[in-house]
């Protein structure tokens, strides 16, 4: 289990492949960098469909938590410059013909990137910023209560055509008014999960069912044995139909 520590700040990761995939075939990528002023951290989502999807969420997490960015003007030398990249990497590969035809659509993959700041010497409370293209959410909770949630989507919006960042920057005019940012202060106890869309979906109707469900999930991420524990509840309420089956991602971060 990927594990982090800061100095004040503690992030452990969960992640799971489909039920019946290999865990080669997760599309899912994750990325957590502990920096002097606090960290940063991102979860992205390659499309299913998509050819390779899983390193180019690889790709867009890393380059966020090297160097963050927050508007379209932002990315869009960024994802160019990866789109190449990725274009590059998976040509040279020899490939059937209906996997060459997949190349030339390229990849494409949602995007939740966070950014939390340490409280400053004299103060009590810290900042954090999220950027959101897709349906990957931020849940900033303290005690029982969900403060805020980024992007704010009920669970019949999950998975409904989300937005994404693709390896063919010209495909990108969902983003055409930039993608939404949300800020927030936090202080020490508050919690932030961090998850891709069908564990999202699930905090979100645990948190608006009242019964504290997620507080289940959070418990896991304490466990000596969190991977063996989050893939038995993970399979379970896939079983029950609770849960989606589909590769699932969270980071949680607390003091």
């Amino acid at each position: 289990m990927p594990e982090g520590r800061h100095h004040l700040l503690n992030t452990t990761i969960l992640k799971l492949e489909k039920d019946g995939n290999l865990s080669s075939q997760y599309e899912d990528a994750v990325a957590v960098r502990h920096i002097e002023t606090g960290l940063r951290l991102a979860v992205a989502d390659g499309v299913t469909d998509a050819i390779f999807a899983g390193a180019w969420a690889q790709m867009i997490v890393g380059r966020f938590v090297l160097r963050p960015f927050w508007t379209r003007a932002g990315m869009a030398y960024p994802m160019r410059a990866l789109g190449a990249q990725w274009r590059q990497k998976h040509a040279q590969m020899e490939l059937p013909w209906y996997a060459a035809r997949r190349m030339e659509q390229g990849a494409a993959a949602t995007l939740i990137g966070v950014r939390i700041s340490l409280p400053r010497p004299s103060g009590a409370t810290g900042t954090w910023r999220a950027i959101s293209i897709g349906d990957a959410c931020l849940f900033h909770l303290q005690g029982s209560n969900l403060l805020q949630m980024h992007p704010e989507l009920k669970p019949a919006e999950f998975g409904n055509n989300p937005a994404l960042i693709y390896t063919d920057v010209s495909r990108n005019q969902r983003l055409a008014h930039g993608p939404a940012v949300k800020e927030g202060s936090w202080q020490w106890g508050d919690i932030f999960m961090v998850a891709s869309d069908a564990l999202a979906r699930w905090i979100r109707l645990s948190i608006d069912g009242g019964q504290g469900e997620w507080r289940d999930l959070l418990a896991l991420a304490g466990k000596p044995d969190r991977e063996a524990a989050f893939r038995s509840w993970a399979r379970q309420e896939q079983g029950n139909g609770n849960l989606k089956n589909d590769d699932l991602t969270m980071v949680v971060c607390m003091k």
